[in-house]
């Protein structure tokens, strides 16, 4: 929308007004009435000085339902795969179980494996354990309306929540029993609530900011680099709008609150194993902002909104307080993906997933894109992003990303009593362990300790040596042998399966192989 544009639509909104009062005094008819009504919402469109309170706002819950059925729709339609089942164990296991292995290797996600321990008995089914991921997932929605309308005002919010609601990286996460979509919906609201703070002050937002902060962190810890960035921007924060008393006693809040995760990392960071992440490099970056946009034509209109976003806040002048929220929002988008690549080059954990948090001023930029653009051509490349990313979403339903439902069935119904089975690597065994106590039959001999939830020591063992296990199986019939990882292998994967397939009971030849979505079963068998 162009300047002369931006000039008159508020007097024809005030004009219309006017009338439109004048003519409410005596309405004629109940068309008429309904005809002042739809009109005066018009006029407060076309108005921007008449700012209704964002929950009043009817096209944001029509995008928050559009939302909704595209998060809700299939949720229970795929199979679980390997985080997810270990989500699953984490959240039904005793608290003793959780709080060791939370010490030993996992102070990551508490506030969501507390959250599903919670809502877990309401029921164990795959639609179930996904919900709480869907619901953050669509909780952001109206969350980004709210910050895009405080940065660059109401069209601009409508976009940015039609572009997050049918955006198809955050509707994968939002139908994953993780903590991603948590995470990043945590965040933004804490930008929101920093934003709020900042300008408007006021002890109650601060303790919210303090609060949600802490437990975004708890949700995930990549959550942290939304912190780091929030203080970056600080910079760029008017001097008479900056108190400091407020923002050191929230900054000391936040830390003080998430002291225990602190602590973990500092003392038992050397635990954690991310050697399944790719290391980071250029093309990891490109194919970052893919996962954030898209591939194909999405990306390419995502790529020519964010290079109008960032032309338009080059050329416009804004006031200092524009300034501040244009940092927060480069900052927000900047400082983890070079942070994250700086941990790279140690210890990679440039995970695309993670770095989810940095999601919604992606989406916001883009905004910023949009609105720089005439009236037509922003409606118009909308609308294609809206329509391409449909289309993902929808051959998205069909694909799951592992499919230990189907490989539990095939077991089942070739089992044979004084069967065994085994697993390479061990851990694999959370999956089959979802589906096998819920419909399997309890005579299946398990060749692996449980993982995560189970003896440490034994887990240890298992790993170091998984061809050992095998020696508990000299009374078994059958062995059914578990590869996991087929599509992408772990590391040492080929190398651990080949020990175990030697490790067979004397006599035992493969009989069967039945290869599932990155699973693959063997039967040997005398």
């Amino acid at each position: 929308m162009g300047k002369s544009s931006e000039r008159v639509l508020p007097v024809l909104g005030s004009a219309l007004q006017h009338h439109l009062l004048i003519a409410a005094i005596r309405p004629e008819t109940p068309l008429k009435a309904a005809g002042f009504l739809f009109a005066v919402r018009m006029a407060g469109v076309m108005d921007p000085n008449l700012r209704e309170p964002w929950w009043r706002d009817r096209v944001l819950w029509l995008i928050v339902l559009l939302a909704a059925v595209l998060r809700l729709a299939f949720l229970g339609h795929k199979s679980l795969w390997l985080d997810e089942a270990a989500t699953f164990t984490l959240s039904t296991s005793s608290l003793h179980a959780f709080a060791r292995e939370w010490w030993s290797r996992e102070a990551n996600a508490t506030a969501y494996y507390m959250l599903e321990r919670v809502w877990l008995h309401l029921g164990h089914s795959e639609w179930m354990l996904r919900l709480p991921s869907a619901v953050f997932g669509i909780i952001a929605v109206p969350a980004i309306y709210v910050f895009a309308r405080h940065v660059f005002g109401l069209q601009a919010a409508w976009i940015a929540a039609l572009l997050l609601a049918v955006n198809p990286a955050h509707i994968e996460h939002s139908q994953d029993a993780r903590a991603y979509t948590m995470a990043m919906c945590l965040g933004l609201i804490s930008s929101g609530l920093l934003l709020k703070a900042i300008e408007e002050g006021g002890r109650r937002v601060w303790v919210a900011y303090v609060l949600i902060s802490a437990l975004a962190v708890y949700a995930h810890v990549f959550a942290a680099l939304v912190l780091v960035s929030q203080a970056v921007s600080l910079v760029a924060v008017p001097r008479e709008k900056l108190r400091w008393k407020p923002l050191l006693l929230a900054a000391a809040g936040v830390m003080l609150l998430c002291g225990p995760v602190l602590i973990f990392f500092a003392l038992q960071g050397h635990t954690v194993t991310t050697a399944w992440i790719a290391p980071a490099n250029a093309k990891q970056v490109f194919r970052l902002f893919q996962f954030y946009s898209g591939s194909g034509l999405k990306f390419i209109l995502m790529a020519a909104l964010w290079a109008a976003g960032l032309w338009k806040i080059s050329r416009e002048r804004q006031a200092a307080e524009g300034r501040w929220r244009v940092a927060l929002l480069l900052s927000w988008i900047v400082v983890p993906i070079l942070l994250a690549f700086a941990v790279s080059l140690r210890q990679s954990v440039f995970a695309f997933k993670y770095l989810m948090v940095a999601l919604p001023p992606v989406i916001v930029l883009a905004v910023a894109g949009a609105m720089a653009l005439p009236r037509v051509a922003r409606w118009v490349i909308v609308a294609g992003l809206a329509m391409a990313s449909c289309a993902t979403i929808f051959t998205g339903y069909k694909k799951p990303i592992e499919d230990w439902r189907g490989l539990s069935a095939y077991v089942q119904q070739n089992f044979q009593s004084g069967d065994a089975i085994a697993f390479s690597p061990p851990y694999a065994r959370n999956a089959m362990d979802y589906y096998w106590d819920r419909t399997g039959i309890h005579d299946l001999k398990s060749l692996a300790p449980k993982p995560l939830v189970g003896e440490l020591e034994a887990d240890a063992v298992a790993e170091a040596n998984p061809a050992a296990l095998l020696k508990a199986c000299e009374d078994c019939r059958r062995v059914w042998l578990v590869e996991y990882g087929t599509d992408a292998p772990p590391p040492g994967a080929k190398e651990r399966l080949r020990a175990m397939i030697a490790a067979m009971p004397d006599g035992d030849q493969l009989r069967q192989t039945n290869v599932f979505k990155n699973v693959r079963v063997y039967l040997f068998a005398p």
